[in-house]
């Protein structure tokens, strides 16, 4: 049975028992959702979010488009509109799992403007969804979610039990060679600054793709994402917003230069197509 969230009614407690750490990311996004929210909903204002958002999610909608149809999962689907997109390319039933009541109650609504009501909503750890059976999916995607988590194995292990055989994960990580990244992290802990209020993980490329294959997922497919391609230009704020529009063309670019080894210093995204074995 699933859970359906239901914009009306107070939001299901996750029924698996709460980490300090996951009760940690549901306070943070409940209280700074509408960062994630605007910058969705506001294409022009919010473009320096709404940039590597839009561009992982993309990929990972190419990547899924050809696979069956039947059932489709979004792990920390956040404010739901990668939902929408899966919709649009012909999934019949579709669930956005969250640990943020304040996400799902903005993915709800937004399900309500596109006439999907019959989206399943559900509060619940990304690490431990008992409600769906083993073997059941046929595509999941999980997007900036497993770099706020304690450790991979947990996740990966879900993942592999909830997909069908031959069935299809897009997980997107931070990519830990990026040099800018690198560069504003070391400057933040220099001036004694934390990166945000809550702990990330940066992966490295190889390491995370060893990590899959361990728990039984076959690495089919990698891109790098969101290239800072002017660095060390754009490490200065004021040049930062200055040069955005042509770092961010450039960006694109990259991207469809991907293979370059060299790519992966620039990239502050790592996002990897995995199959489950028949």
């Amino acid at each position: 049975m699933v859970i359906t969230f239901d914009p009306l009614q107070p939001v299901p407690k996750p029924t698996s028992e709460t980490t300090e750490t996951v009760q940690e990311i549901a306070d943070f996004f409940d209280k700074h959702g509408d960062t994630w929210r605007l910058a969705y909903n506001n294409e022009i204002e919010h473009w320096n979010q709404y940039f590597p958002l839009r561009r992982r999610e993309a990929w990972a909608l190419t990547q899924i488009r050809d696979e069956p149809k039947e059932t489709a999962v979004d792990l920390g689907c956040g404010t739901g509109h990668a939902l929408i997109k899966m919709r649009q390319l012909g999934f019949q039933q579709l669930m956005g799992v969250d640990i943020s009541s304040e996400m799902l109650s903005a993915a709800a609504s937004l399900m309500e403007e596109n006439q999907l009501q019959d989206v399943q909503l559900v509060n619940a750890d990304v690490q431990n969804i008992a409600l769906l059976a083993d073997d059941s999916v046929d595509v999941c995607t999980a997007l900036g979610v497993i770099e706020y988590l304690d450790e991979d194995g947990p996740l990966l292990a879900e993942i592999e039990r909830i997909l069908k055989p031959g069935g299809v994960a897009i997980i997107q990580t931070r990519n830990y060679p990026c040099l800018f990244v690198r560069t504003r992290k070391l400057g933040r802990r220099l001036l004694s600054r934390r990166e945000t209020k809550i702990a990330h993980r940066e992966h490295s490329p190889g390491n995370f793709k060893a990590a899959a294959r361990r728990h039984g997922l076959r690495v089919e497919r990698q891109r790098f994402i969101h290239y800072y391609a002017l660095f060390p230009l754009t490490i200065v704020a004021p040049l930062r917003r200055l040069l955005q529009p042509l770092d961010h063309w450039l960006s694109k670019q990259c991207e469809r230069a991907g293979a370059l080894g060299v790519s992966r210093f620039f990239a502050s995204m790592h996002v990897l197509k995995l199959r489950k074995p028949v």
